[in-house]
């Protein structure tokens, strides 16, 4: 019998596309495994224009397993949610699942299941085995390292885009050096501002971009962990005030990470430092994530529901 799975995906203006992107990924690699799959978010016409994905909006269709990626929902949501599946499965970033998962997923750099040692009953998917990078890594992580030096800057969209021109701006003028700007595709149209030699890249193009590149500065989630997985070295800029796991990642494995948006002349000082030591150390491929901890994850939860 087919599994019929629903993954639930927080995105818009404000949530961004760390979420669904992640959750495209599962979603693919549940299908390669034969599963019914349907990808839901709150904002389906916004998804798409950003980034050309189809998605469904949020329904109640009762299913084997749910997968509950969303900030901020409520204790009765997550109820009506446990009652309308075999399994209710939680992605999490802060070591915190809530109490109705039977399953929580924990794909960050920092994902350390022994964390979750203070949660008895519930099945761990945490680490590097069970990062969610979409189709493709395998094969990027197989090119040669560039012959020249290049940078990718990734803040994601709304109010950070013109932050992120700015700071794409700076780079290229401080480094004479290639510099790629990620933005989504909405985004990039209306771009404006952009010095000569910066590239503003989405989509697909944005991961042959960062195949492409030596150093990443870029925001704390889902980027970073495509960026480090190609052996980036990554620069951290804090985006939200969720990333103290990911702060204490970089610091722990000598990544810098700022303080903030560089707004001073100061800040800016500090950016370029930091590049340069990228610059100078290049690129150094980790052996996980490899590209293969979307298909992992499936099959952990196929495995839960026979």
């Amino acid at each position: 019998m087919t599994v019929r799975v629903r993954i639930l995906a927080g995105a818009g203006p404000d949530t961004g596309l760390g979420h669904v992107t992640r959750c495209h990924a599962l979603a693919e690699a549940l299908r390669a495994q034969g599963a019914d799959v349907t990808l839901e978010t709150a904002e389906p016409d916004w998804v798409r224009d950003a980034i050309g994905l189809k998605t469904e909006p949020f329904g109640t269709r009762p299913v084997d397993l749910i997968v509950l990626d969303r900030y901020g929902t409520s204790a009765q949501e997550r109820a009506d949610l446990k009652a309308q599946c075999r399994k209710l499965a939680v992605i999490d970033d802060h070591f915190s699942p809530p109490s109705e998962a039977d399953i929580v997923i924990n794909h960050n750099l920092y994902g350390d299941p022994d964390r979750y040692d203070v949660f008895p009953g519930i099945t761990v998917l945490a680490g590097t085995d069970y990062t969610l990078l979409r189709p493709g890594f395998e094969t990027l992580r197989g090119r040669p390292s560039p012959v020249e030096a290049r940078i990718v800057v990734a803040l994601g969209g709304g109010a950070y885009a013109a932050k992120g021109i700015a700071i794409a701006n700076m780079l290229r003028t401080t480094f004479q050096t290639g510099v790629d700007l990620v933005l989504n595709a909405s985004m990039a149209k209306e771009a404006s501002g952009v010095n000569a030699g910066v590239r503003i890249v989405s989509g697909n193009d944005a991961l042959d971009a960062m195949a492409g590149a030596t150093v990443y500065v870029g925001g704390l989630g889902v980027a970073m962990i495509e960026a480090r997985t190609l052996g980036l070295f990554v620069i951290g800029i804090p985006t939200a005030a969720n990333q103290d796991f990911a702060v204490e990642w970089a610091n722990a494995n000598g990544f810098p990470v700022l303080g903030g948006i560089p707004e001073s002349d100061e800040d800016f000082r500090a950016l370029a430092d930091a590049v340069r030591k990228g610059l100078g150390q290049g690129r150094e491929l980790p052996a996980k994530p490899d590209g293969t901890g979307a298909a992992t994850t499936a099959s952990a939860l196929l495995s839960e529901l026979s």
